[in-house]
């Protein structure tokens, strides 16, 4: 696979399993990444839908989880993409998550690369700040 476009690490106060669970939930995604308007399950995933002013304003996203990985797979917008959430454990109440941002295919990308990383890193590191904020919120398991 391709190096990372981006990279953001964020320490959560919560369990690796709560941490994990949230993210295998995409219908709570509205909740922390608010561009995102309606999450639709498909027989192979869940169409996204957001704000028109999005890069992809639809796609289709399948979610995979491997022991402590969770990964989001796009494909249907301009922008495809594996979005990797690397969980560690730091002690039973604490994890710290890695998020990664591969780029698949920019061949439907109407500008450069290079232009959209820095957004992209702003904007992907408000919303794990958001998904942080949500589940401390909610500390019982």
């Amino acid at each position: 696979m391709k190096s990372a476009l981006l990279t953001n690490v964020a320490a959560a106060q919560v369990p690796l399993p709560k941490m994990r669970a949230l993210l295998q939930n995409l219908g709570a995604l509205p909740s922390w990444a608010p561009e995102v308007v309606r999450v639709t399950p498909t027989a192979t995933g869940f169409q996204i839908t957001r704000t028109t002013n999005a890069l992809n304003s639809q796609e289709t996203i399948v979610v995979t989880t491997v022991d402590h990985r969770v990964t989001y797979t796009s494909t249907g917008g301009r922008l495809r993409y594996q979005l990797v959430f690397e969980l560690v454990p730091v002690t039973p109440q604490q994890t710290t998550i890695q998020e990664r941002l591969y780029l698949t295919d920019t061949v439907y990308l109407p500008v450069p690369v290079s232009l959209v990383a820095p957004v992209a890193k702003h904007a992907f590191a408000q919303n794990l700040s958001r998904l942080i904020a949500l589940a401390e919120a909610d500390r019982p398991v």
